[in-house]
């Protein structure tokens, strides 16, 4: 059972919280395959088709070949006979591409206008790739331009045909020779590695009866993209038959379609302040688990949700499928992480607003590591985050990831989020340092979080105080080098599965009014309701005679001081056991303080902001029952005007919470 957690008038700190600090804000003015298949599900020979557009529109510019140089065809030469096409022979490596926009072609590559003389099924230009060996390919960035969705699959389609021509010193005979089937070649290159060609696919092409009817064929084959490898270009190959080497290919109308149109995860996000935009992070340790699901709370703000689930050592094959709770599919695809620990996959998709996700690993639950989601919110605070999504995996190693934050007007705490999957329990560290201004905040785990379940996953939660208020980057470093950061031990092998956030609380344009940093906290009960603690700020000089009362609980129930705080100086309010099953309104559980605005002064609340850690087990080493949630409601008047509930707190150490609700509390 959850612990939620309740209280009244003005504040609410949480059933088994740690709360430090706690402000508020005044307005002067009122505002199944086999297992480690290959990353590209791609048959030796694909039959022809003749229907290829999946979704959407073609993605490739100029595979028509019509976009070229304005005296391409200056040449008189005849293709295809004295009465066949006007062709040139480009005789030098088309790498700029002055010749034909967006493509490059080996040298002795024919380019050809229809002139009427032939039945090409695209526009009035193609190419003739004569001999053997000779290529054609996408100039290296076209594919990188199209923007490819990670692990989605796309089709590849075009039209072609088999045409011998002989040819003297290159030049094209009016005498035309039997005419043969042939062969043609696909093949990728990747980058980084422009010279390594991949062969993808053959096709067979049988004899044109005529120049002026070719036998065009419908030819396509699907890819799934994979970030991990990008693919650099997409070349075609003449693989004439032996001994027919002088047996040419035609080809025309090349276009790149995608299978899946749904909505795309974007690479990274970027919410400034008056957005009113954030994501939350959720997730699960999911292994030998299946099925499972996991609730999105609050799910009424989201808008929506990125959800990624992790592999190791096998996987189901390209696609998983994915529902929500109204038991609508989704389906996501696979991604290898770049970096040192092999054998892992990442599973993406994108979802609308939903509530839970479920996901049964069946057969392959054993393999299965962690269900991650990420929650766009819109957002009655202002806050500034940006985040990437990411897919890297590292051993023994250290890798850095380079974040973007917008800039501030002030000093202030910049909170670091990120997902970790395929740890493993026995002993080994994981370092996560976070630099921005010159101010770094670290962690270090040795494992997977017990309160997301049993194995793989922890999600880190790291503050970097005091920032300057220009600072624009933010580096976050995962260091699991062997012997390395005082430990004697091997570091983690890990996935990162998904996003990186840093975010900040944005400045209001009020002056603080109250704080209650409770380090005058002593004595046993310090908060029952004849004893409390006294404001330790009062902002009389901009808000007039503000006054305040002490914070205390409603009912008298147990709590207790602790030095365990942000920053491990002063005080804060423990709060053991005795947890509400539900919110209640004035429930006994409550703390509670009020605020007195003078009636000489115009103004209203503005905004809420405390720490809070909630850890797995607590103090004395007792289980927290973790997750514990809580609520808060403000009344003016002794009347209800604002209320917010089911609110989830960190485990993972302290976390800052900020609530800014502008004009809806009068």
């Amino acid at each position: 059972m959850r612990k939620p957690l309740a209280s009244t008038r003005g504040s609410l700190i949480a059933s088994r919280i740690v709360i430090a600090c706690l402000t508020l804000l005044l307005f002067a003015q009122a505002q199944a395959t086999p297992p480690n298949p290959e990353p590209f599900a791609i048959p030796s020979r694909v039959a022809m088709m003749t229907n290829c557009p999946g979704c959407g529109p073609n993605l490739c510019p100029n595979g028509g070949y019509e976009s070229n140089s304005s005296n391409i065809l200056s040449s008189t030469w005849k293709l295809g006979g004295s009465s066949g096409s006007r062709t040139v022979r480009l005789t030098t490596d088309n790498s700029s591409g002055d010749d034909i926009d967006n493509w490059s072609a080996a040298p002795n590559v024919y380019y050809v206008k229809k002139d009427g003389k032939t039945n090409n099924p695209e526009g009035e230009y193609f190419v003739w790739l004569p001999n053997k060996d000779q290529c054609f390919n996408t100039q290296p960035g076209v594919i990188k331009d199209l923007d490819l969705c990670p692990g989605r699959p796309y089709t590849i389609c075009f039209k072609a045909a088999a045409w011998k021509n002989t040819l003297v010193n290159w030049v094209p005979q009016s005498t035309i020779p039997t005419q043969k089937s042939t062969r043609l070649n696909i093949e990728f290159t990747y980058e980084g590695a422009p010279s390594n060609l991949e062969y993808i696919t053959q096709f067979s092409l049988p004899a044109s009866s005529s120049w002026s009817n070719l036998n065009w064929q419908t030819c396509s084959f699907t890819f799934y993209y994979d970030p991990s490898k990008p693919l650099e270009s997409v070349f075609f190959t003449n693989a004439a038959n032996t001994g027919d080497t002088e047996v040419g290919v035609t080809i025309d109308d090349f276009t790149i379609y995608a299978e899946d149109c749904s909505a795309c995860a974007s690479d990274d996000w970027y919410f400034e302040c008056g957005d009113n935009k954030k994501v939350d992070i959720y997730g699960k340790s999911i292994n030998n688990i299946a099925p499972v699901t996991l609730v999105i709370p609050d799910h009424n703000t989201v808008y929506q949700t990125v959800v990624e689930v992790v592999y190791k050592g096998s996987n189901p094959g390209n696609v998983i499928t994915l529902t929500d709770n109204n038991n609508i599919s989704y389906q996501a695809y696979r991604i290898s992480p770049v970096g040192a620990s092999s054998n892992v996959w990442v599973y993406r998709a994108m979802l609308p607003q939903v509530s839970s996700i479920s996901y049964n690993a069946d057969t392959y639950k054993s393999y299965v590591q962690s269900i991650v989601a990420y929650a766009f919110r819109t957002v009655d605070q202002e806050v500034m985050e940006s985040g990437t999504f990411t897919h890297v995996s590292g051993y023994n190693n250290l890798q850095t990831l380079n974040l973007k934050v917008p800039a501030g007007s002030a000093t202030r705490n910049i909170e670091v989020e990120l997902p970790i999957s395929e740890l493993t329990n026995d002993g080994r560290y994981l370092l996560v340092k976070a630099t921005a201004g010159g101010k770094t905040g670290q962690k270090m785990i040795f494992g997977s979080d017990p309160a997301l379940g049993g194995c793989c996953l922890n999600i880190v939660n790291l503050t970097i105080p005091d920032v300057p208020a220009g600072t624009t980057d933010v580096a976050v470093t995962i260091d699991t080098r062997n012997l390395q950061n005082g430990q004697n031990v091997n570091g983690q092998s890990y996935v990162i599965s998904g996003a990186v956030r840093a975010g900040a609380y944005c400045p209001v344009d009020c002056p603080m009014a109250v704080e209650y940093n409770l380090n005058t906290c002593a004595g046993s009960n310090p908060f029952n309701p004849s004893i409390g603690i006294s404001p330790s700020y009062l902002n009389t000089q901009d808000c007039g005679a503000l006054d305040a009362s002490k914070i205390k609980r409603l009912f008298a129930v147990e709590s207790s001081c602790s030095s365990n705080t942000p920053n491990q100086t002063g005080k804060s309010v423990r709060l053991k056991s005795h947890h509400l099953a539900s919110w209640s309104d004035n429930g006994q559980k409550a703390f509670a303080f009020t605020v007195t605005i003078p009636a000489c002064v115009t103004g209203n609340l503005s905004g809420l902001r405390f720490w809070n850690n909630a850890p797995y087990k607590d103090e004395d080493g007792s289980y927290n029952g973790y997750p514990a949630y809580y609520g808060f409601r403000i009344l003016k008047n002794g009347s209800e005007v604002y209320q917010k509930i089911d609110l989830q707190t960190s485990a993972n150490g302290w976390f800052q919470k900020y609530w800014h609700w502008t004009e809806s509390v009068p």
